[in-house]
């Protein structure tokens, strides 16, 4: 079976395909990305602007390249900011329409014919605007559960890759916050990270961040120009060996409306990614620090505060676009 890993990622009908990047689709047996976005039904049920999406745009796109394929990694910092009613809808409509997903409090992890087992979780540094942990399922508020779900795993004898969604937003430092809580083989695992949308920590059988497939977010691609690469792994279960191509997102229109999905067999990490973190201005290094989990009590307090911050911007944010 050939798996192709992606990262951060949401088909939209903006979004156009490379043949390059075509032609890794239908090579796959499946397909595995995490769904970096917070599904809209209507208007009114915008809370948040960041990156909604349309879920019948994310349904055509399954079908165009045969649903059965994608398994959809739901464990992120985005997928609740529309509401746990939104959430909710997104997983009875998969349901329904025979899509594979898990990263959920109900269906942690994946196991592909028995051979190869797949686990998705959500840490709390990535600073989600809504939590529910009866829906998602956190390292965070349930370290015991996730090492309990590591055990299991490991307990079958079957090929194991863990899938985080971990790490801070725009930072190529392997953000080693939760290595500690994590009882897990690393020798034993392959680990693809993601949310960090930046390219990192790049070795044999890990990838602490597989950058960015594509968000639509256009403002990242126009002021950060490293999170318009991506890794994608494409995995053989039988030979244990994956192989490494780099996708990159372009655009013929400064990244508002246009943007193009491309791969290539990767080589080297991107000067723009390796460059991007050495020229924060200062308050995004002092953001950085405020994000510096490290798995204590405290990070309760900092993690409570912050995502009732989050919630007012969004507030105000949504009141001055009513207001216009």
């Amino acid at each position: 079976m050939i798996i192709l890993f992606l990262s951060d990622f949401v088909p939209t009908q903006k979004l156009r395909l490379d043949p390059s990047f075509r032609l890794l689709l239908a090579r796959a047996d499946k397909i595995v990305f995490n769904l970096e976005a917070s599904p809209k039904l209507d208007q009114s049920s915008n809370m948040a602007q960041i990156m909604p999406f349309d879920i019948g745009v994310v349904l055509n796109f399954f079908n165009q390249f045969g649903k059965e394929k994608f398994i959809v990694a739901l464990a992120n910092n985005h997928i609740l900011d529309n509401g746990i009613y939104a959430f909710d809808k997104l997983v009875s409509i998969f349901d329904q329409n025979g899509i594979e997903y898990f990263g959920t409090k109900d269906k942690p992890y994946v196991l592909m014919n028995n051979t190869i087992a797949i686990l998705n979780f959500v840490t709390a540094e990535t600073v989600a605007r809504i939590s529910s942990k009866s829906r998602l399922n956190y390292l965070f508020y349930d370290g015991k559960e996730i090492n309990q779900q590591i055990g299991l795993l490991e307990s079958r004898g079957i090929a194991r890759i863990l899938y985080p969604h971990w790490g801070r937003d725009m930072d190529v430092k392997v953000f080693k916050t939760y290595h500690h809580q994590l009882r897990i083989s690393r020798d034993k695992w392959f680990i693809f990270g993601h949310h960090p949308h930046l390219i990192s920590g790049v070795s044999k059988n890990e990838v602490y961040s597989l950058g960015n497939t594509f968000i639509p977010h256009p403002f990242y691609y126009q002021k950060y120009p490293g999170v318009r690469y991506g890794l994608a792994l494409m995995l053989d279960t039988s030979s244990q060996i994956y192989d490494t191509y780099l996708t990159q997102v372009k655009s013929n229109d400064n990244f508002k409306n246009d943007f193009l999905l491309v791969s290539e067999s990767f080589k080297q990490i991107p000067e723009e990614v390796l460059l991007q973190s050495q020229h924060f201005p200062k308050l995004k290094k002092i953001v950085l620090w405020i994000l510096e989990f490290r798995g204590n009590w405290t990070d309760f307090i900092r993690l409570w505060v912050l995502q009732l911050l989050t919630i007012i911007f969004a507030i105000r944010i949504n009141r001055l676009n009513n207001d216009r």
